[in-house]
């Protein structure tokens, strides 16, 4: 399997993993994920068949493309209106994982608070790890 299909695999699991974490699988995050898959190119059989595969973790190889997933996260994250610690926890640890700077995955994490209904621009986001960037 190329790099490309392994990181959308890797997206669409890590979506549905921060989805289950709190113990809700709501409607409206399947349907998020649902149109995430169909954005990156995923029919809804593919989809089906990973929800129930092996997890694989390939974060993107640019970091500008590890900040944009991270985002998703967030947006999966918020899109219940609620944030629970396991849904926080699972983000910093993935966020973690991708190399992304822990400072900054905690003060996105906090600026998201700042913004209705959760969703916090992408030029927020960016900046905030901009101002990380080593």
């Amino acid at each position: 399997m190329n790099r490309n299909k392994l990181e959308k695999i890797s997206l669409i699991q890590s979506l549905i993993a921060l989805s289950k974490s709190d113990n809700k699988y709501d409607e409206i995050e399947r349907k998020f994920i649902s149109k995430i898959a169909e954005m990156v190119g995923i029919s809804l059989d593919q989809l089906r068949k990973i929800e129930t595969s092996e997890n694989i973790f390939a974060p993107p190889k640019s970091e500008f493309a590890r900040i944009l997933q991270f985002q998703r996260l967030i947006l999966i994250m918020c899109i219940d209106g609620e944030m629970s610690n396991s849904e926080k926890h699972y983000i910093r640890d993935v966020g973690i994982r991708m190399g992304l700077n822990p400072q900054a995955i905690e003060e996105v994490l906090l600026e998201v608070k700042n913004y209705p209904e959760r969703a916090i621009p992408s030029n927020v986001i960016i900046n905030i790890f901009t101002k990380f960037h080593n």
